[in-house]
């Protein structure tokens, strides 16, 4: 069962064109649930089964969308934190004069990437260390 497009054309047979969902309409897909329960009862009333479940697929991915956005908010304040905890550790490092403590260590041989601690994305977009 797929949501049939309404009439894609005019009486005088042009393409209508694709207009942006109303700000009424987007309301009702993602506002609170008495207001979705009325747009979902009048797609029944419609008995257009698709197209219910088109607008049910939205709604849930609109939620899905929404938790994501937050968790991502956390995450980046999350990131921000232990940054700056690493920054300020390393200026006690720094003020320490710790790797005066151990220049003997200097020589020792040491892979290019061991000097570098950031994330790189993979083509196949999952991350690595660089």
């Amino acid at each position: 069962m797929y949501a049939q497009a309404d009439d894609q054309y005019t009486e005088e047979g042009d393409v209508r064109p694709v207009l942006p969902l109303p700000p009424w309409f987007r309301f009702l897909l993602v506002g609170p649930s008495v207001e979705f329960a009325l747009l979902h009862n009048a797609l029944i009333d419609h008995d257009d089964w698709g197209l219910t479940r088109k607008v049910h697929r939205y709604r849930d991915l609109d939620h899905e969308f929404s938790d994501a956005c937050v968790k991502l908010e956390q995450m980046q304040v999350d990131l921000n934190a232990i940054s700056q905890a690493r920054s300020a550790s390393e200026t006690r490092l720094l003020l320490a004069r710790a790797s005066e403590q151990v220049d003997k260590l200097e020589n020792v041989p040491r892979k290019a990437q061991a000097t570098r601690s950031a994330w790189k994305r993979k083509s196949n977009g999952h991350g690595h260390p660089v």
